[in-house]
Parts: structure tokens; sequence; C-alpha cells
């Protein structure tokens, strides 16, 4: 019996974690109230070379960065830690195959980005396109169009009024890999060896349809568009050594049997063993059982989700103006064969389940897409047309939300809205799939997955040093009853911020000196939401906690400096100087602070970390023209690449 289950798509869980002026990134986020899986997400997003694995807060763990400008569409991470993408160098770069998801290489590259294969799968008469999947063998299944002339589509049985010059067919194959750049294709199926047509009876393959369940009529088609299949997705059981392929141009999904040797696979030995989502494909049907509609990233569930063996479909075009995700569950024979309804129609007769949006309109992606169920039985969903991934739970609760932050290959600003093309009004922050991966992921064995920041740049925070202490003999007590320097910040903006996106050092040469690991730690227009005014202990006592700098204040005067990194996203990322000042010899335990808190006013004063500077009559006001030793130094500085963390700096 069909189950159908509703997903709010943007459930208002916490005000305090979710804004509208938070446009790309992680936009929806409660790690404590409503945590999402723990685990990393694998993304290649198009119009830009790089595949980043980012953390639940959007920010970059793991980046695999690449020259070819374009994904050709799909990527994978392997147990060993290896990861397997597809490469293009644009969609005109082989004028044979100019279509959407064409790609030109499959590379492997290993942890730390060291190429090790490039294998190159394009040329003038076949170009891989959309999909692969890493065998457990450390082959690869590659999906590819393979191009067949005009004459040689009419000596198939093709009817000429939807026919052009040539005619694209598809096949997949399996590569070894030999070398930097070789490969052996060790298995090989082909579409055009599996046809079956009714309208020239003078050809071999004529005969009827309906009678040929595993043969692909290659008249079903009713244009003259060459990529008439138009194969977008693949997969490989291994328990059962079949290859899954979604044929959205057919609007069905197909398997086929991969434990054949490639000369079996030419013959009928080879022909599809199951197809389901239109069974008037082989006129077993009529349109109005049609069940798939321009669907993508069809896949067998995995072992560790509760419906592992079943098939999970995007089924993009579902309403006509919105999309659904759907289970089949494909009852099979002792012999792993599949069964059929007595119509000798492939069951099952509808989906085992479907998801969909409460208002289903709330919830379409007419191209690209996909889904995975996670191994709580929640489910991630990539929202492809508009960039979009977050993950629902069995409640219809939206856990976490992130928006691809790289639009036509230019990375936003956060607060930006995502531009749409001019040309087709599309989004222009296209995601092709995302993959979530557990914590325990073999592949993740001993690296190191620590932040390094968003993609999205990120504004200036309004952050100063509000007060500074460098020689502290009988005052400022830190946690530990030891009397240390400090430094006391304050936010001095309208937008909220936290300590992770900084860095603060006592070097000026040196900006990068001590970055701070504080999560969770929001900064209102005040100062921080929790200590209103935090302070950092300089005392080089960093086993004292989180709040204790890897560098001490010299009271003979020296140099302070804040600083944000604006972004992960190039490999040159800019530091933002946010405030600096320098100071000369100091006086024991007295301190110097703006006064009013905040204002471009400073003096010397009792010192008074945490809480509010007051004026103190034993103390003369430093105004701007007789400031001699303090020195402001407001302007950014460009520091080359810098590896940093920055786990929450949201502006929320």
């Amino acid at each position: 019996m069909k189950k159908i289950f509703a997903i709010l798509l943007i459930m208002f869980i916490s005000s305090s974690l979710f804004s509208q002026r938070r446009t790309i990134g992680t936009r929806l986020l409660n790690p404590e109230n409503h945590p999402p899986s723990p685990g990393y997400k694998l993304m290649y997003m198009h119009s830009q070379p790089n595949v980043y694995l980012i953390d639940q807060w959007g920010e970059v763990v793991h980046v695999w960065r690449d020259t070819l400008l374009f994904p050709g569409n799909a990527a994978f991470l392997t147990e060993d830690g290896k990861l397997y993408k597809t490469a293009s160098q644009g969609r005109n770069a082989n004028p044979n195959f100019q279509a959407g998801g064409t790609g030109d290489f499959l590379q492997i590259r290993d942890w730390d980005n060291t190429l090790l294969w490039n294998f190159e799968y394009s040329n003038e008469n076949v170009r891989m396109h959309h999909d692969i999947r890493p065998m457990p063998n450390g082959n690869a299944l590659i999906l590819a169009f393979e191009s067949i002339s005009r004459d040689s589509a009419i000596a198939l049985g093709r009817d000429t009024t939807m026919l052009g010059e040539v005619l694209w067919m598809e096949h997949i194959i399996e590569v070894e890999p030999v070398g930097a750049d070789s490969g052996n294709i060790v298995w090989e199926w082909h579409a055009l060896n599996h046809l079956i047509q009714d309208f020239d009876s003078t050809k071999a393959n004529y005969g009827v349809v309906a009678d040929h369940l595993g043969k692909i009529n290659i008249n079903f088609d009713t244009n003259a568009n060459p990529d008439w299949v138009h194969a977008n997705a693949l997969d490989y059981n291994p328990y059962l050594d079949q290859i899954l392929i979604s044929a959205p141009g057919m609007g069905e999904v197909w398997i086929i049997d991969h434990s054949n040797t490639s000369s079996a696979t030419a013959d009928s030995t080879g022909d599809l063993m199951y197809r389901w989502g239109n069974p008037a494909a082989y006129d077993r049907g009529t349109p109005n059982d049609t069940k798939l509609f321009w669907q993508h990233d069809a896949h067998w569930v995995r072992d560790n989700a509760p419906d592992s063996g079943k098939i999970m479909i995007f089924n993009n075009r579902y309403g006509g103006n919105y999309s659904a995700i759907v289970l089949i569950d494909p009852p099979k024979n002792a012999d792993s064969t599949y069964t059929l309804a007595a119509d000798s129609t492939y069951l099952p007769a509808d989906f085992d389940s479907m998801w969909t949006a409460t208002n289903p309109t709330d919830f379409f992606s007419s191209f690209i897409s996909g889904s995975q169920q996670l191994s709580n039985g929640n489910l991630l969903v990539c929202k492809g047309a508009v960039g979009e991934v977050f993950e629902v739970n069995a409640n219809s609760d939206t856990l976490w939300m992130w928006i691809n932050p790289i639009a036509g290959g230019n990375v936003l600003m956060q607060g930006d809205t995502v531009p749409l093309n001019p040309n087709n009004g599309r989004s222009t922050n296209l995601l092709f799939r995302a993959h979530h991966y557990n914590m325990d992921f073999a592949g993740f064995t001993d690296r190191d997955l620590s932040p390094m920041g968003t993609i999205e740049r990120t504004p200036p925070m309004n952050i100063v040093i509000n007060e500074f202490a460098a020689s502290t003999d009988t005052c400022c007590l830190d946690q530990e009853g030891e009397h240390e320097d400090f430094i006391e910040l304050m936010n001095v903006g309208n937008n909220r911020a936290v300590l992770s996106a900084l860095f603060f050092s006592d070097d000026n040469e040196e900006p990068t000196k001590h970055q701070l690991g504080i999560r969770n730690r929001g900064m209102g227009v005040n100062g921080f939401i929790g200590p209103m005014r935090p302070i950092l202990w300089a005392d080089n006592d960093l086993d004292q906690g989180m709040n204790h700098l890897g560098f001490k204040l010299s009271a003979e005067g020296e140099f302070i400096g804040i600083y944000q990194a604006s972004s992960y996203w190039d490999n040159d990322p800019r530091l933002l100087v946010l405030d600096s000042l320098t100071f000369d010899e100091q006086d024991s335990d007295i301190s110097y602070g703006r006064y009013p808190d905040g204002s471009n006013m400073w003096q010397q004063m009792i010192p008074s970390p945490g809480s509010a500077n007051f004026n103190a009559a034993d103390f003369s006001l430093l105004g701007p023209s007789d400031n001699t030793q303090i020195t402001i130094d407001e302007n950014n500085v460009d520091t080359g690449f810098v590896a940093f963390s920055w786990e929450e700096s949201w502006n929320l």
C-alpha cells in the first residue's frame, strides 16, 4: 500500500538560528534542540572545479581543488579516502556532443588531492556524461554517449521523421585504471545491441514491441533530439551484480546484468532484466500509467539505512509543477530475476512510499537533484535546480538546510540573493547531487577534518578591542586564579558574529598567530550573548581554555590585531583587519580602554575585564590629538593563503 509523507521544507524551528538575512550557506541549524544527522556532506557545485566536504555549519573540512572549469557531474568518496570525480572542459569542448551533463575525464585523487589517474573518455565518437560509480575492485563504471550516423540509425529502424544527422546511444563501460591516464575496458554494455522497432519491417530488429520486454523501442521518442534517452544516473549493486540506469527520456529506470561477459551482453543476455516507470515504453500501457517524470538519481538504498535494497528515485516532474521522492521495492525471484504482473508489466504496481511537500508546489526541481536515506531513516534532499540541500526526519521536521553559495562560478557574499540566469530564468547556483557520509565512514579514519571556514564570503564584523592590560601584578584574575594580561572585545555593529571567525596576533607580520575554536558564542549589538564583553587572556596558557591566547602581551609595548577571514572559496582568502593598535610601555595594573565603551576615545583606567569601562578622575583622558601611546590602524591587508577556521560567522 502506498504511504505518503509530507515534508515541511522550511520549518521554523528556532528563531535564534534562522533568519531571512542569512541567504546562503547553512541557513537552518539548531544543533542543541533539533540536531541533524552527524556527518559530512560532499558537494560538487556547477560552474566551478572543486569538490568540497562540509560540516553541518557549512564549513569546509576538506577540499579537492582542480583547474578544469566544470564538473561532469558526479563525485564520490571511497572507503580508502579516494575521490572519484568527473571533470569537464565545458559543454562545448567536444563539438560532437553538446548537451547538459557531459564530461571529458574521470579522475581519481587521493585525500591530499594528488591526481592518481586522469582518464579521458571523450572524442568524436563517444563522450562520458552525468554519472560514474566506483566499483569494489577499484575499477569504475562510466555512463556515456556513443554517436551513430543517420544511415546507421535508419538501418536500426529509426523513424526518419524523428531523426537528424546523428543519434546518440547510451552505453556503459567498466574501466580498470592503468598508469596515470590509461585504462583497460574490462566490461561494456551498449544499448544499440538491444533495440526493437515496429516501424520498418525490412530491418532485422523488427518485431512486436510488447513481446520483447527487454528490448528498447528506438522509436518511443517523439522528436529529433539526438539525446533521446538522456540517461542521467548509474548505480551498482554488488550483492546482485546488477547495474541500475535512470532513463528519463523513456520515463523509466532500467536494470541490466553485470555478471555476463561483454560478448554475452551484446546478445539477448544483455537485454534489460527489469524496467519500471512507464509501461507505454514497451507497449504494455498508456501515458496514464506513467509513474516517472524526468527523474534523476535512481539508486539502491545502502546497507546502513532502513529501506536498504529498495530503489530510491528523485521524481522531478511528478506532479507537473512539483517533485516527489519515491521508493520502489521490485519483487524478485529466487534467481534474482524480477517478477512480472499478470499483464506482463513489471512490478510493483505503485510506489512503496513517496515524500513530497505539504503544499506540493513548494517542492519543485525540474531537473538535476537527488536524495539519500540516512542510517537513522532521515532523508537528505538535494533540490538541485535551486542549489538547496536539506535534511528532514520522520516527523517532517527540517533539521538542516544549506544553500549553494557559488552562482555562475562566482562566490556570493552572505546576504546576497542568488541571481537568475537572464537567458532561461533558472537559478545560477545549480547542484547536481549531494552525498552524506557518517562520522565513522572508513575514508575519514586518521584524517584531519578541522573546520576551515565557509565557502561564502562574509561581511566584516564590527568587533573592536575595547580594553587591554599588558602588565598585571595584583589585578585581573583568570578562571585559574592567576593574574594575567587580557584583551576585552566589543561588537559595535548591528549584526551578530562569533569568536571562531577571528584570528588574534601580537605580531603584524603574523596575523594568523592565534585562532580561536569557540562555537556558539554569539555577539549582540553591545557585546557577546553570554559574557557581554568577552575576555581573552593573553597568557600563552592554551591548556587553560579556549579563551586563552597563544601569546603574552609585553609591558614594554607592542602590537595587537584582530583579523577576520572572509571565505574559503579561493586559494588566497582575504584577511580583513577588524581592529589593530600599537602601544608603548605600560604601567602595572593599569589598563587602556575606550570610554565610552566602543568609542574612538581611549584613556587609562582601573582594569574592568568583562564589565563596562568607566572614567576615573585619577587618569587623564587621551584625545585624538595627544594620543601618543595608542595608534589605531584599520586598513585591510591581503595575506596570501591561510588555512582558517570559522565555525559560525553567520551575521544572523
